[in-house]
């Protein structure tokens, strides 16, 4: 019971994509974003609190921290704890070749709980497009993505050890508003392995 309720949990939430960030170009080098989100799903909640740091003019470095309640099949909840780290490269701005920006991104993330490892390396690109709205400058960027997740599973129960490993797809879509300055909120819809509704901000230093 115990390992099909985290082998549930995994196909619930397991392939959310770490960093839920929402534009494809990359932070300024003088302006490092923080921000926040919590998400929702098929009887999962996640806080998520993340960072990322310039590291060219056309790439950047995020970092997340994330905390998962998860109501079992029994009506107990059980709580994990993780991690994730990813690179983005604005592959190409927007102009004359694409109508949008475009990138490619590699991320990594780990996930623990009582007994329970799960390890998740998604890989993947980002497009997304800078619209100004209003005449106070402000601007709306909608953005997708999609990407390919490799999870691996690793349980310790009492009959010993058990691993497993799986490729999952996922899609991403949303929009992001632009709040004032450098801080905008955002909301995304992540689906594959599991569905999740997210909602979250972000604001430049």
């Amino acid at each position: 019971m115990f390992l099909g309720t985290l082998c549930g949990w995994t196909h619930r939430a397991g392939a959310q994509v770490w960093q839920p960030y929402w534009t494809a170009r990359a932070v300024p080098t003088d302006s490092p974003a923080m921000g926040a989100a919590v998400g929702f799903g098929d009887d999962l909640f996640r806080i998520a609190g993340h960072t990322r740091f310039s590291m060219t003019s056309a790439s950047d470095l995020g970092l997340e921290l994330v905390f998962d309640n998860f109501e079992e099949i029994d009506g107990d909840d059980s709580q994990f704890f993780g991690f994730g780290a990813d690179y983005k490269y604005l592959v190409v701005p927007e102009g004359d070749r694409l109508p949008f920006d475009f990138a490619a991104q590699g991320c990594f993330g780990m996930e623990f709980g009582d007994d329970f490892r799960l390890m998740s390396i998604p890989v993947g690109v980002l497009g997304s497009k800078t619209i100004p709205v209003g005449d106070e400058g402000r601007e709306i960027t909608p953005f997708a993505g999609m990407y390919l997740i490799i999870e691996n599973v690793h349980v310790d129960t009492p009959a010993g050890d058990s691993s497993n490993t799986d490729v999952e797809a996922e899609i991403r879509f949303g929009s992001a508003f632009q709040v004032v300055g450098r801080s905008h909120a955002y909301a995304a819809l992540h689906a594959g392995n599991g569905t999740m509704f997210f909602l979250g901000f972000t604001a430049g230093l």
